[in-house]
């Protein structure tokens, strides 16, 4: 392990909601490399999902589609957080948004940190959402999320109704970060940690 020298970074490519920029960079061995990486436009590149769990001891999940992948995909409600927004604040207007929930309680699941360090810039925050009220779904500036569907999924029975969906191969996808803070989450409720936070 040596020293990577910074040789700069420029933006090549910029969209509505994303940008494309390449960095520069000469090895610790000394060769010249170019890194290309997505940035999503949001406040200091901060992103937020929120992972809700009603009084009923439910995981509310959303499934939209999704252009990338030209399919509908499950995950957790998320989104950028905006120029004036905390990360909380952020969390809640996108948990409002995509599910109509709005949150009493939100408790930091983990430290900020990069979610696709090789190709995204951004950070990403979890919060776990609790004391949840149904307030109605505020209309989002994202057109997909009119098509989008609210699931709503026991704690003890969330990993099998998601296997049910994966296996039926009905070109519906699972947003890999689900399976991991369901089980993430399960654990720090079976051992106590969350209750109190639920």
């Amino acid at each position: 392990m040596g020293k990577w020298i910074d040789e700069g970074k420029k933006k090549v490519w910029e969209g509505d909601f994303s940008e494309v920029w390449i960095a520069k960079f000469i090895t610790p061995k000394g060769e010249k490399i170019k890194w290309e990486y997505l940035r999503i436009k949001s406040k200091d590149s901060k992103v937020v999902s929120v992972i809700p769990i009603t009084p009923e001891k439910e995981f509310v999940l959303v499934k939209q589609f999704r252009g990338t992948r030209n399919k509908y995909v499950i995950e957790f409600p998320a989104g950028k957080a905006g120029d004036n927004e905390s990360l909380v604040q952020a969390a809640q207007r996108e948990l409002i948004e995509e599910t109509g929930y709005q949150a009493g309680k939100f408790n930091r699941l983990c430290p900020e940190g990069p979610f696709a360090p090789g190709s995204v810039e951004n950070t990403l925050s979890y919060f776990l959402a609790a004391d949840l009220k149904f307030v109605g779904r505020k209309k989002s500036s994202d057109v997909a999320e009119d098509d989008m569907e609210i699931l709503k999924l026991p704690i003890g029975e969330a990993n099998d109704a998601l296997k049910k969906i994966f296996y039926k191969k009905s070109g519906v996808e699972i947003d890999v970060k689900v399976w991991l803070m369901i089980a993430y989450v399960k654990f720090f409720i079976e051992k106590k940690f969350l209750w109190d936070l639920i």
